[in-house]
This record gives structure tokens, sequence and C-alpha cells, in this order.
């Protein structure tokens, strides 16, 4: 990721935060997660069905996911500010 964001003219002192975070989701609210994405909702309903299938594959095999009550699901979020000169 890049740490230095830099913009053309008109714009001047550029700052960046960044901001790291974890959602904490059970197996159904990952399912529910999926479903809710624009690419989820706006797929076929045999594309759909297939991906969520393979959601429940995932949580049900992965050794990692296999019979736990949740998963820790790490986001980051980059915030950059520009002045306009």
């Amino acid at each position: 990721m890049r740490d230095r964001v830099t913009l053309p003219e008109p714009f001047t002192t550029v700052q960046r935060h960044q901001v790291e975070w974890t959602n904490y989701l059970t197996p159904q609210a990952l399912i529910d997660l999926v479903a809710s994405r624009s690419y989820c909702i706006t797929s076929p309903a045999q594309v759909r069905t297939k991906t969520l299938d393979r959601v429940r594959q995932l949580l049900a095999t992965h050794p990692a996911l296999a019979n736990s009550n949740g998963l820790a699901l790490p986001y980051v979020t980059v915030c950059v500010r520009a002045t306009l000169a």
C-alpha cells in the first residue's frame, strides 16, 4: 500500500490517515455480508446461489472456520484530504 499521496496542481497540503479495524462476524453474518455486495445482488440467481453455497462450504470445511462461532475480518480504511489552492 502506498504511504505517500501526491496530487497535481491546484491541490496542495495532502494529508493521509489510515485506520485499521476488525469486524467480528458470525458465520451467518459473513453469508449476509457477501449476499449484500453488489456483485452478488446483480448476479443471475444461479450464480448468486452458487456464490453463497461456496461461502457456506468454506465456512464448513476450512480448518480455521469449521465449528467456530465466528471470524475476525480485518479492514484498512485510508482517508486522503487535500487543500485546493
